[in-house]
């Protein structure tokens, strides 16, 4: 997949434009994925009570045997939780390259291959040349927080927190 085609689509009210693989920025939390795998037909809500313990396990395999993975599931109501439950995220290539922003999985293994095939710098050109790398590389590592509270917007309520 080369050639870049581009949609519009409207994710919580803001109109977006995805690539052929689902996103042009960073997808940086499960929320966010969510609601791409929406806009882009990737996702159905089940909205039915759903018994947790034997029926999401059964519409799960049900929906990830189906062609090309089948849609990631996302059921609304779970019975006796207050937290709603999404599964097969990742259940076909297609989201995969959208959680990770490529248009091919092998991308993924090009960019990692930069970092395996990284010699010392020689140089000082070799220096600047070492530069986007090591921007990139900062971006992988677990960001943490100094607040005890979740971050706003993440619609985690902060006494439900607890830390250790």
């Amino acid at each position: 997949m080369n050639t870049r085609s581009s949609i519009q689509v409207k994710v919580r009210g803001r109109i977006r434009s995805l690539n052929m693989t689902g996103n042009l920025e960073m997808i940086n939390n499960l929320r966010k994925f969510i609601d791409v795998l929406d806009a882009a037909g990737e996702l159905t809500r089940v909205a039915k009570e759903v018994d947790p313990v034997l029926e999401i396990s059964r519409l799960t395999d049900c929906e990830s045997k189906k062609p090309q993975g089948g849609k990631a599931l996302f059921f609304t109501h779970v019975h006796e939780s207050r937290f709603p439950v999404a599964t097969n995220l990742f259940g076909s290539p297609r989201r995969i390259r959208m959680a990770l922003n490529v248009d091919e999985l092998d991308d993924l293994g090009r960019r990692v291959q930069r970092y395996i095939d990284l010699h010392p710098p020689r140089s000082f050109k070799d220096i600047l040349d070492l530069i986007p790398l090591v921007t990139d590389a900062v971006k992988f590592f677990p960001r943490s927080f100094r607040s005890k509270h979740p971050p706003s917007g993440s619609g985690l309520h902060p006494r439900r927190c607890r830390s250790g």
